[in-house]
């Protein structure tokens, strides 16, 4: 056997039953099947229930605001927990994508990220709920305290991508929320195949763009002219392959840590 080999290994026998979870999901959208099942929506629901969320406001399809928004109302308002989840989340997403924070470097970055993701919901939340900037370059805005953008000077992140892993955090969070539902009865109506061919940004299209991103689009099997036209597909941002168990993985690790401060 390959060093290759006992590495994959070693990394399959050190995931999590969420995550092994998530990669079933995973490989479901890429040939067409419902990304998830009823046994499966219980365990998601669970996921939600440990945190207090109100699901009974997922009821409806949208842009990213509008998603991320629904997010929003289920957690009864945006505050530091929610956004220590999505910071949390957004961490094991650059993590996959091999940007780790394990050494006096990392560190600071790990610090200046939480941070960043703190003023990116801040500031991106309006009135009537979050109002994305356009193409996530918020430090970039006057409305920006000096003191904030200067923490970041000097740090290695790429904040237009953390902006954008920010966005897809919270749209993957209202996905799970909307499939799972506040009843398992509710179950067969959400998990409605026909949602990937008139939404952009559903969880499977951004799976779907994940892995043609990662050069692995033998791999799907679905009729992608059926999910958008192709030079919008392009426009989506994917979700790195691996990242639906690491959203569902994290989302069981963060409530551990926040209940071990409670």
């Amino acid at each position: 056997m390959t060093k290759q080999e006992l590495a994959g290994m070693e990394e399959e026998q050190s995931a999590s039953e969420l995550e092994v979870m998530g990669d079933s999901m995973e490989k479901r959208a890429l040939v067409g099947e419902k990304i998830m099942t009823a046994e499966e929506s219980d365990i998601v629901r669970g996921l939600f229930e440990k945190w207090g969320v109100n699901l009974e406001n997922i009821k409806i399809k949208g842009d990213l605001n509008a998603q991320a928004n629904r997010v929003l109302e289920a957690f009864q308002g945006w505050d530091i927990v929610l956004s220590d989840l999505v910071a949390r989340c957004v961490m094991r997403l650059m993590n996959l994508r091999g940007e780790k924070f394990s050494n006096e470097d990392g560190l600071k970055n790990k610090n200046h990220l939480e941070s960043y993701v703190f003023y990116y919901l801040r500031f991106s939340l309006a009135e009537s709920g979050f109002d994305f900037p356009v193409n996530a370059k918020l430090f970039n805005e006057k409305q920006v305290p000096e003191v904030v953008k200067s923490a970041f000077v000097n740090t290695k992140l790429d904040l237009q991508k953390v902006g954008y892993d920010v966005e897809k955090v919270m749209s993957t969070l209202n996905r799970l929320m909307f499939y799972c539902g506040p009843r398992r009865e509710d179950y067969e109506a959400r998990i409605d195949l026909s949602e990937p061919k008139v939404s952009l940004h559903s969880l499977q299209n951004r799976i779907l763009r994940g892995y043609e991103v990662a050069n692995r689009g033998a791999e799907i099997t679905v009729d992608l002219s059926e999910y958008g036209k192709e030079e919008k597909r392009k426009l989506i941002r994917g979700l790195i392959v691996g990242g639906l168990g690491a959203v569902l993985d994290e989302l069981e690790e963060s409530y551990k840590l926040i209940s071990k401060h409670q």
